[in-house]
């Protein structure tokens, strides 16, 4: 939970929706799935009814010239298929898998989903403090990190309006989210710093010797620097270089651990919290000071479209990783290359 500069924060905001995916990289990560236990009445081999076919000019010269040699296709289709094979034919498997379920469903997806997709990822990326010109950027960092060629990402692009097209008629905003996403936005903000310890009983040692060294009728002042120059020394936590410092925060927002924002609930400013215990670790929490919601910040009913739409999108995202975990483990695959099985069984190994 670091605290740093507006820009930093943009850039860490982006990393995470490329993590979460927005719909965007939810199969590029299928390497980080279970395949124990694959079954299914579906054999696959090298392919499915919706895979991107190889372009008919593949067969028709060479891969690539080497100085005046001529290097065929079959040459590098080894080791092409030893090096990425599995994770090709994972896209493959999916591809059919949810081209299936649509068409069982009665239900298609064409260019203008698709389209939505790409827009989905620059609006994130916009959210999160970037410009036209930067989200296209990281967009197209993330594909060359990726390996996302015009074949590649535009596969992506549809394997994921194919998954939004399936999740989402299940999906429901309810009031409560929209009234705690208006909160997390426009309400109160705290400001912490944190001390975060390997266990509870180091934090108990660390807060013992906080409240030791109190003086009578010290500053506030006093009291956060002294918390501040124990967490730069004891805490284990990435925001121990700050001083335990973190980035105002709403104790609605959910993505902060529940430890944290029920102390945060509860203490004053210039306070600190008893050693808490945050999973297997240890955390104190010292309030800095509260903020109150700016006084011309827009009503509810302004921004509940906005809120509405922006939290349907995250539920899809959820659901859309959910689903193609589920497709992946019930398809059964039936590899008939050698070189492509044993890329394959590594990356079926946990």
């Amino acid at each position: 939970m670091p605290a740093d500069t507006p820009r930093r924060q943009s850039r860490i905001k982006a990393e995470n929706i490329f993590a979460a995916g927005v719909g965007m990289w939810t199969v590029l990560s299928v390497g980080a799935y279970s395949w124990a236990g694959l079954g299914g009445s579906h054999e696959l081999a090298g392919g499915g009814e919706s895979a991107q076919p190889a372009p008919a000019e593949a067969d028709a010269g060479p891969a690539a010239i080497v100085g005046e040699r001529a290097v065929s296709f079959e040459e590098l289709r080894a080791g092409l298929m030893e090096a990425a094979g599995a994770q090709i034919l994972s896209e493959a498997v999916l591809d059919d898998q949810l081209a299936r379920r649509l068409k069982a469903a009665g239900m298609s997806v064409g260019e203008e989903e698709v389209r939505r997709e790409r827009d989905l990822v620059l609006e994130a990326l916009g959210l999160a403090g970037l410009s036209p010109d930067e989200a296209q950027r990281a967009v197209d960092q993330e594909r060359a990190a990726r390996g996302l060629g015009p074949t590649r990402f535009a596969a992506l692009l549809r394997r994921n309006a194919m998954l939004r097209a399936l999740v989402s008629p299940g999906i429901t905003v309810g009031e409560d989210l929209v009234r705690q996403a208006y909160a997390v936005r426009h309400g109160e903000k705290v400001v912490l710093r944190i001390l975060v310890t390997a266990d509870v009983e180091s934090a108990a040692r660390v807060r013992a010797e906080l409240e030791s060294a109190l003086v009578e009728g010290e500053s506030e002042a006093r009291r956060e620097l002294r918390f501040a120059e124990k967490a730069l020394k004891e805490s284990t936590d990435t925001t121990a270089a700050l001083g335990g410092l973190v980035e105002p925060l709403s104790v609605e927002d959910t993505r902060y651990p529940d430890v944290i924002r029920q102390a945060a609930r509860s203490l004053k400013p210039g306070e600190m919290s008893p050693a808490l215990a945050m999973e297997t670790r240890g955390v104190i929490v010292y309030l800095r000071e509260r903020r109150a919601p700016a006084p011309d910040a827009p009503t509810l009913e302004a921004e509940r479209q906005d809120l509405t739409a922006q939290l349907r999108v995250g539920m899809e995202r959820r659901a859309m990783e959910e689903l193609a975990n589920q497709v992946q483990r019930e398809a059964s695959v039936l590899v008939m290359d050698r070189a492509l099985g044993w890329s394959w069984e590594r990356r079926r190994r946990p």
